[in-house]
């Protein structure tokens, strides 16, 4: 039986443009100089975390936005959060204090009480943690994946791995219903659980999961393989909203994952997944392959 062995190539990471407002109280969308300032006196006691931004010709500025919902959903009972377009020419004033985008800054009772540049959500969350005393480091260890190590088989060429990876397209098996999914991390990660969307018909069924092997299994080593857990979703679990959890003491200090989905829901000869988190966190300091600290001077 032929199987179809898509590698996955460096290529470009793509985000969506549109800005998700998670709560009118917790995400504020965008502000100028005035508004700006209704924030800081508004926030009170909560801390308030502004992301400066400039996207035109910046790609870390349009990740920090299409991440920053995350960050403050996950953070709402300690911040609001708001965004300030550089560009926009009513924040005149805010463009001439802050010169690199992105940029955050976290204030408190109208004080700026910690900075940090560049695209780095946990490192954010770190920050964010730090000052309120409460962790806020588990989510989307997407950033964590190395492309390069990372690889599907049996995919369709019509739905390269690359491409469901950055989210620009659904997974779709080839010759049959399996897929086998290897994820290689750039770091040592933990993982909590799993976020599947997937069409209620053509989604996975029983997945059976890999840690910390030595290489890429094929479809005979991860049939005869011990997996870490064997998953077994309903209907609910592929809504891409609710968690699977996973026994988390075998998946405490994971280098790389392999997912060998082995069924789909109706039995039929096409698999198909719209998008998968992993969700966890990186162990020690987070060393995030998209992204990391680079920032571009603001005219």
């Amino acid at each position: 039986m032929k199987r179809t062995h898509t590698s996955v190539k460096e290529g470009e990471v793509v985000v969506p443009e549109k800005k998700t407002q998670v709560d009118k109280l917790t995400l504020i969308l965008p502000a100028g100089d005035e508004d700006f300032q209704d924030h800081l006196t508004s926030a009170g006691e909560k801390f308030l975390v502004a992301l400066f931004y400039k996207k035109e010709g910046c790609d870390h500025s349009v990740k920090s936005l299409a991440e920053f919902p995350q960050t403050a959903e996950l953070c709402s009972d300690v911040a609001n959060f708001v965004q300030v377009d550089l560009d926009d020419s009513s924040a005149s004033k805010l463009r001439k204090t802050v010169k690199e985008s992105p940029s955050y800054i976290i204030y408190q009772n109208g004080n700026e009480v910690d900075t940090m540049k560049g695209f780095n959500p946990w490192e954010l969350r770190s920050k964010i943690s730090k000052l309120c005393g409460k962790s806020y480091q588990t989510g989307n260890i997407f950033y964590f994946i190395d492309e390069n190590i990372s690889e599907c088989l049996n995919g369709s060429d019509d739905t390269p791995f690359p491409q469901f990876l950055n989210g620009k397209c659904n997974l779709v098996s080839d010759c049959d219903e399996q897929l086998l999914l290897a994820f290689g991390f750039n770091q040592r990660v933990k993982i909590n659980s799993l976020k599947i969307k997937a069409p209620a018909d053509r989604g996975p069924k029983t997945l059976k999961l890999f840690v910390n092997q030595t290489k890429t299994l094929g479809f005979d080593d991860a049939a005869s393989f011990t997996p870490a857990q064997t998953v077994t979703l309903s209907s609910e679990n592929l809504m891409g909203t609710n968690e699977v959890e996973l026994h988390t003491v075998k998946f405490q200090n994971v280098i790389n994952l392999q997912v060998l989905v082995v069924d789909n829901m109706e039995g039929g000869e096409v698999t198909e997944i719209q998008s998968i988190e992993l969700i966890g966190a990186p162990l020690g300091h987070a060393n995030m392959r998209k992204g990391g600290s680079y920032t571009i001077d603001v005219e």
